[in-house]
Parts: C-alpha cells; sequence; structure tokens
C-alpha cells in the first residue's frame, strides 16, 4: 500500500472524536501568578457564551498530555525512552534537518512520504515537528457546568518543618464537566488506535490532567465518548483494520493499539 496518508495532501479521511471529561478530583490548569486578582494562582479562563469568563481545559493543555502518553506507550513497546538520542530535544532525532529538506522540494513527494515516515517515531508522526503538521486537532474543552474553589496552601520548611509562602489555590471542584472534541487528519488506524488509547490511560486513572497532581488532584473520567469515522480501511501494510461500532470502547482500542504496536516496531523499533 502506498504512503498518501503521511502529508496532509490529498485528504483521504477525517476521524471526528467528541467526549467530556468530569473531574473526579480537584482539577488545576492553572494560568500562572496573579499579582492583582483575588487569588494568588487562579485558572486558566476564557470567554465563553455571553461574553462570560469560563474555566476551560486549553486543547494545548490536552495535547500535549496525550503526546506524553503517547511517548510512554511507544517507549514501553521498543523498551526505551523513544527520543532518548535526541539530545534532550522532545522530538525524533534528525526531524528539522529532514523537515527542511522536504520543504524545499530536492527529492519526489513519493520519496519525501517514504523519508518522513521512516525519518519519525509514531508520537512524532502523529502529534507533529516543527515543519510537519499534527494529525490531531484538539479543541478547547468548555464547560457543561461547574463550580470553582478556593484553597490555602504553602511550602512546609525541610529543616524547620513549618509552613511557609502561603498562597491562595483556584480549582474546579469535583463535578464539573467539560465537553470538547479532537479530530485525526488523514491518520492511518493505528494512530486513532494510539489517540484512544491514551485517553483509556487518562479515564483509567494511570494519567491525570494539570497541575497539583502529587496534592491530590488532576484525576478525571472520560465520559460520552463518540467516534465518528465513514472508512477505517488500513492505510499501508503496517496498518490494521478498526471496528468502529467498537471505538467507543476504549478498552477496545487500547487493545487494538498494542496489537498494532507489535507490527509497527518491525517498522519503527530499529531507526538507527
Amino acid at each position: 500500500m502506498s504512503l498518501e496518508w503521511v502529508f496532509h495532501v490529498p485528504p483521504l479521511r477525517n476521524v471526528e472524536v467528541s467526549f467530556k471529561i468530569r473531574a473526579l478530583e480537584p482539577l488545576r490548569i492553572g494560568a500562572g501568578k496573579d499579582t492583582e486578582g483575588i487569588t494568588d494562582l487562579p485558572i486558566v479562563r476564557m470567554l465563553w457564551k455571553g461574553g462570560q469568563e469560563v474555566p476551560v481545559i486549553p486543547g494545548s493543555s490536552l495535547k500535549g498530555v496525550l503526546r506524553t502518553v503517547g511517548e510512554s506507550l511507544w517507549s514501553s513497546v521498543i523498551g526505551k525512552y523513544v527520543h532518548e538520542d535526541s539530545g534532550g530535544n522532545p522530538v525524533c532525532k534528525g526531524a528539522s534537518d529532514l523537515m527542511k529538506e522536504i520543504k524545499n522540494w530536492k527529492i519526489p513527494i513519493d520519496e519525501a512520504r517514504r523519508r518522513v515516515a521512516r525519518g519519525l517515531c509514531p508520537v512524532c508522526l502523529t502529534y507533529g515537528v516543527p515543519g510537519f503538521m499534527s494529525k490531531v486537532l484538539v479543541g478547547d474543552f468548555f464547560p457543561a457546568y461547574y463550580s470553582v474553589g478556593v484553597i490555602k496552601q504553602a511550602s512546609i520548611h525541610r529543616k524547620k518543618g513549618t509552613a511557609t509562602n502561603p498562597r491562595e489555590v483556584e480549582y474546579v471542584e469535583p463535578g464539573s464537566l467539560f465537553e470538547g472534541e479532537l479530530t485525526l487528519n488523514n491518520a492511518p488506524n493505528w494512530m486513532i488506535a494510539l489517540v484512544l488509547a491514551s485517553l483509556y490511560l487518562i479515564d483509567s486513572g494511570f494519567v491525570k490532567l494539570g497541575g497539583f497532581k502529587s496534592r491530590g488532584f488532576g484525576a478525571v473520567k472520560i465520559e460520552d465518548l463518540e467516534v465518528k469515522a465513514k472508512d477505517l480501511k488500513p492505510l499501508d501494510e503496517y496498518d490494521k483494520e478498526l471496528d468502529a461500532d467498537k471505538l467507543s470502547d476504549l478498552g477496545y482500542a487500547y487493545r487494538m493499539w498494542t496489537s498494532m504496536a507489535k507490527e509497527l516496531k518491525n517498522r519503527y523499533g530499529d531507526r538507527r
């Protein structure tokens, strides 16, 4: 099979994934320090319907979590950190030089597809690198309903055992519900399974969102997940067919990712 899916043209298919995120624990996605507001550490807010400022889970924050989880999933397959040879860079080694070469069109399109598919790991192919657009577009998640709380927290002086630097911290209270969606463009089935498997780990409580995770914040539940996809045929020889009717079951997606990852290792496992 060809590697037409590697770039965003020609358009092959879009897969829309909508779901809700329910806070099981206090949830804090911070907006940084506030020197003039009512709290020291406010949460992120955006304008919503009626011009009201409401708490929001930014798509950029959620995408960052998904990418990090994807790195963990792929690292567990190949038995080492996916970018350990990249000098601390969180993307594939040589990605910058590769994309410059592609951008200058020094090679035919079919060869460009082959080099990108071989030169980037599954995580970078999914979430992009500078010069290569992400296959995953994550929207902001706005609240269906919510409540906000404020607590006072302080650091503990390790030698004296006393509280220092007391501060007021804003958070979204448990029970609050956010809704939104993400879209996958020209994504092969293994990529769809990788994203949904990452959501599975979030839903299962293995991964939390936001800050203050070690203080009991960040556990969420994925609810009302719906996957809209018309055609899920394999897009290349390393892909496998997915059952669109079962994709709302994140456990199924996780199992399919595990199965597909074994085949992907043949292509990406040893990239020296």
